[in-house]
């Protein structure tokens, strides 16, 4: 039995028993859209309650896809939106939205925005401000299971055209979606120069012609170590740069410059080292660099593929690739 085959009989035994309420992911979704098992783990919910019921999926639904997707369509009929016991009990809402976004984070896009912008739209008052709150949490800041700033991106700029929305929630919003709209998944990366470890100033546009892998980091991070590691561990990447059909650029956006002097013999010599040293990358800001390190896998021409993902994903999407 293929591997694609029993992803789908244990996912229907687990959404007929426990109607998908308590899954979650540990990345972010892939552009395949296709509900994988090793993408999914099992949250212990046994000590919060749900705000309101799991959508019952009728039997007759036997793809694990559309079952998924009717949960995700469904997942708001039970809940009333002017019941003022609501915001007496957060954490009850938290897990709600927890439950809905750990399967629809797995849906196209286009299939759950509807859903996702029903509680905003549904609301008022305190229980609107909330879901504001709540969508930020899961969907934008980096720690978060479910980060991912393109299924953040609608939530954003519908409260940016809200009456419900206060002065401050709008002022946020707005600067926000400017920010998001830069480097956005399928639009051109931000232009930037750098100084290399001979002196010599290289230029993103210089990458072009094959695909350009960015490795904004920090020195002293721990999590970029974490990764510099897993990247030197994984011949695929040096293999991928040595034969001519890939570039990787580690850029620090930092103001040290002497830091950066000193910490560049830690990475890869398979990679191009640099130093933005005019500061513009965080300090315009170019690129949003909620978390370090923060990579972005772009194609021959510039344009952004996969933006926050982690090196599995894009080794995925590499491999694909000609």
């Amino acid at each position: 039995m293929n591997r694609r085959r029993l992803t789908q009989i244990l996912l229907l035994g687990l959404f007929s028993m426990m109607g998908l309420s308590s899954f979650a992911s540990c990345q972010s979704c892939k552009n395949g859209h296709t509900m994988e098992k090793d993408s999914l783990e099992h949250v212990d919910t046994s000590d919060i309650t749900p705000a309101f019921p799991s959508p019952t999926i009728p039997m007759t639904i036997q793809n694990v896809d559309e079952r998924a997707a009717y949960f995700v369509a469904h997942f708001w009929d039970e809940c009333d939106f002017n019941d003022p016991e609501l915001t007496k009990r957060p954490a009850r809402i938290e897990q709600s939205m927890a439950n809905f976004l750990g399967i629809a984070s797995r849906l196209p896009l286009e299939q759950v925005k509807k859903p996702m912008l029903q509680p905003l739209e549904s609301s008022r008052g305190e229980l609107f401000s909330l879901f504001i709150d709540l969508y930020e949490k899961y969907l934008f800041e980096p720690n978060s299971p479910f980060f991912n700033e393109e299924y953040y991106y609608p939530i954003v700029e519908w409260i940016t055209h809200s009456p419900k929305a206060s002065l401050a929630q709008l002022e946020r919003a707005k600067h926000r979606l400017h920010l998001m709209a830069r480097n956005r998944v399928g639009t051109p990366a931000e232009q930037f120069s750098f100084i290399q470890p001979t002196g010599e100033v290289g230029r993103l546009s210089d990458m072009r012609g094959k695909p350009t892998l960015l490795f904004f980091y920090s020195p002293g991070c721990q999590s970029c170590k974490r990764v510099l590691e897993e990247l030197q561990q994984d011949t695929f990447f040096q293999n991928r740069v040595q034969t001519g059909r890939l570039n990787i650029l580690f850029i620090d956006s930092e103001t040290d410059s002497d830091e950066w002097s000193r910490t560049i013999d830690e990475f890869p010599s398979f990679g191009v080292k640099g130093f933005n040293s005019d500061g513009r990358i965080a300090n315009v800001p170019l690129y949003d660099l909620k978390a370090s390190p923060t990579l972005l896998l772009l194609d021959a021409k510039g344009i952004v593929l996969l933006k926050d993902r982690s090196l599995r994903e894009i080794r995925e999407s590499l491999e694909e690739l000609p």
